[in-house]
């Protein structure tokens, strides 16, 4: 199904020439078990795209063993 889904809600947040800021998480660890970087997204807004997505039902936080409570991932940031 074409325009659906999280993809269509990530274009509608960051339009093409939206810049974005991949930030780290110190107390997280950097990679997942796939060797894929873990980062959090912040558009030049100063909106953190992933509380957006979560927000709009379109994800769910996550946390692994070394991450913080997903619980403290809200809209008052990190």
């Amino acid at each position: 199904m074409r325009g659906s889904g999280p993809a269509e809600q990530l274009r509608a947040l960051r339009p093409e020439g939206t810049g974005v800021h991949f930030q780290a998480d110190a107390a997280a660890d950097d990679q997942d078990r796939y060797g894929r970087l873990l980062r959090y997204v912040e558009l030049e807004t100063g909106e953190d795209a992933g509380h957006e997505l979560i927000s709009a039902g379109y994800a769910h936080a996550r946390a692994s063993a070394s991450a913080p409570d997903p619980a403290s991932y809200g809209p008052s940031g990190r």
